[in-house]
């Protein structure tokens, strides 16, 4: 029987997450704002994205932090919704600002960042099984 690195597993998990939010944030973001939609355009804005997320995810813990925040919670389901969510705000919060300043938009920041929030959380939400699956295959010991 393998025993599971909780911590290898957790960084899987929120490089993995991080990777599929900061893609659509990234051209999400390109889309709202009109902006052209070309491998030269989306890649290396994605690119700028997706470190922010690794960036927050090695250096500041999210995961870490909220985990501590959402201890007292009962309910382990909702306690990980929760986490989930917290988790999502504070990734999609500073990638969706990466993502209007490197458009040269950040003007419009405060007008598209309910939308990118939204779009976001769906796609951490819809990512959460896969990565979970992939992550807990990688962490066995």
């Amino acid at each position: 029987m393998s025993i599971m690195n909780e911590k290898k597993f957790g960084r899987i998990l929120e490089t993995g997450m991080g990777f599929i939010m900061s893609w659509v944030l990234n051209t999400s973001a390109m889309y709202l704002l009109g902006a052209p939609m070309t491998p030269a355009t989306v890649f290396p804005a994605w690119v700028g994205a997706f470190a922010i997320a690794v960036a927050i995810n090695y250096f500041a813990p999210v995961m870490d932090w909220v985990a501590s925040w959402t201890k007292r919670i009962k309910n382990k389901t909702l306690e990980y919704v929760v986490r989930v969510l917290i988790f999502s705000f504070i990734e999609i919060l500073f990638n969706s600002v990466w993502c209007m300043y490197n458009s040269g938009n950040i003007v419009y920041w405060p007008a598209k960042f309910p939308i990118l929030l939204a779009v976001g959380t769906i796609a951490i939400f819809i990512s959460l099984p896969i990565m979970v699956r992939v992550a807990t295959a990688c962490a066995k010991k």
